[in-house]
């Protein structure tokens, strides 16, 4: 089980990073203590209760090619999905791109606690991104939920 260190990281982000100070920038306005504390609260559930659990999984099922499709073990494409639509794929990158806007600072902090998922399903997006790169479909395939391009 995986529980994020919440305490330390709002002290990293407060003490050190300057939270309230890269709040009053420009662009950051909306990274408000409130904001800042509700995208770290659910990004901590997401690591514990979703993405944490597919571990176990992971090791004990392999993903498997069958076809030109591959089964993942059972849960990932639930987590991936609950991952994706919620927007943590573009926490730092603008609305335009499917992101929330956020300061580097809280996707650092998001970053760390997506480190609870398996390695294959935080290297996920970035393959997806480089096989939909060698697609002749990329233009028309939605970028935005797995991206920050356009």
């Amino acid at each position: 089980m995986y529980t994020a260190p919440l305490k330390d990281m709002r002290f990293v982000l407060d003490e050190i990073a300057g939270m309230e100070e890269i709040s009053a920038l420009p662009g950051y306005e909306h990274a408000s203590a409130d904001v800042v504390e509700a995208v770290l609260a659910e990004a901590a559930r997401l690591a514990g209760e979703v993405w944490a659990p597919t571990n176990k999984n992971g090791d004990l099922q392999m993903s498997k090619l069958a076809g030109e499709t591959v089964k993942t073990p059972d849960g990932f494409k639930d987590a991936y999905t609950q991952f994706a639509q919620g927007g943590w794929t573009g926490v730092t990158c603008a609305p335009d791109h499917g992101g929330q806007a956020l300061p580097h600072a809280i996707g650092m902090a998001v970053g760390e606690m997506r480190q609870a998922q398996p390695l294959h399903c935080r290297c996920a997006r970035c393959c997806r991104r480089g096989r939909l790169k060698r697609s002749k479909s990329w233009a028309r395939l939605p970028t935005k939920r797995s991206t920050c391009r356009k």
